[in-house]
């Protein structure tokens, strides 16, 4: 490709910082629901399970079991049978997270999660006294990266860490350099600064236009006094007229930038004195 015919996008894509460090955040939690049965191949219902997370689910499913053995065993029989509650048809109707077994409310709610940690509470109560002395809500912390259940301080002290972390990283992500600024893209400058690029510029009288050349090859036409800039076989308009005065013509700034990929040089007070491309 032509040096001339490098677009806006590769000066673009020449000026991008990326971040040094890519975070993938873990999955959220899969809390799904599966049949609770009793000894006998009886469903009475089902009740949460994390994917991924066996201990977690055993801790989980030994709470319902205990919570429905003792209730069962209290009713002689089933709970819904003496409350009247055995309605396993009707779960689209209960509250999204909950679920019973015979007469026995359960909710699951994930109260905080963030991306490698999360907070799940699980409530089991009688369905008719959700809130009752008899209710049991336990709390369980997850470092789901690891798949594991861990304590309440642990829990804390990873959320603290994590942030720590992303504090860290913004703090040593240069910001982006910026591009010159529309002031400075507007402002005009000899089209003959072109030849340190390595082009020759020819006149066309005929024309009212400045030629730009690679070796033979015409890479380019600014035409005086109109906003049109050719590069290659694409015309473009940059907002600024080329002037011709004295003898010199005058371009904009981004006719160098935009269109020819160049990087613009300054002095110490900020004016103009070339041109370069990287190679």
């Amino acid at each position: 490709m032509k040096k001339a015919k490098k677009l806006i996008a590769l000066l673009v894509v020449s000026t991008m910082v990326l971040a040094s460090t890519l975070t993938v955040s873990a999955a959220a939690l899969d809390v799904s629901y599966v049949d609770f049965s009793t000894v006998g191949g009886y469903v009475a219902g089902k009740y949460p399970q994390v994917g991924g997370m066996d201990d977690l689910n055993a801790a989980i499913a030994k709470t319902v079991n205990d919570f429905y053995g003792k209730y069962h065993a209290i009713f002689g029989g089933g709970v819904g049978d003496s409350y009247g509650f055995l309605q396993m048809s009707n779960y689209e109707n209960y509250a999204v997270g909950s679920t019973q077994i015979d007469g026995i409310a359960i909710t699951t709610t994930i109260t905080d999660e963030h991306d490698r940690y999360a907070k799940m509470e699980v409530k089991v109560s009688l369905y008719s006294d959700p809130n009752g002395v008899s209710a049991v809500t336990n709390t369980y912390y997850i470092d789901k990266e690891n798949g594991a259940e861990i304590s309440a301080e642990d829990y804390e002290a990873g959320l603290v860490a994590t942030d720590e972390d992303t504090s860290s990283q913004e703090e040593t992500t240069p910001p982006a350099p910026e591009g010159p600024s529309a002031e400075l893209l507007a402002t005009l400058v000899p089209i003959r600064m072109i030849t340190e690029l390595g082009y020759t510029v020819s006149f066309n009288e005929a024309l009212k236009a400045v030629e730009i050349y690679s070796g033979d090859e015409l890479s380019g036409i600014v035409f005086i006094g109109e906003d049109i800039y050719v590069v290659g076989d694409t015309v473009y308009e940059l907002g600024v007229v080329p002037e011709l005065t004295e003898g010199t013509t005058y371009v904009p700034v981004a006719f160098f930038t935009e269109l020819c990929g160049a990087t613009v040089l300054l002095d110490e007070a900020g004016a103009v004195v070339g041109f370069e491309i990287a190679e």
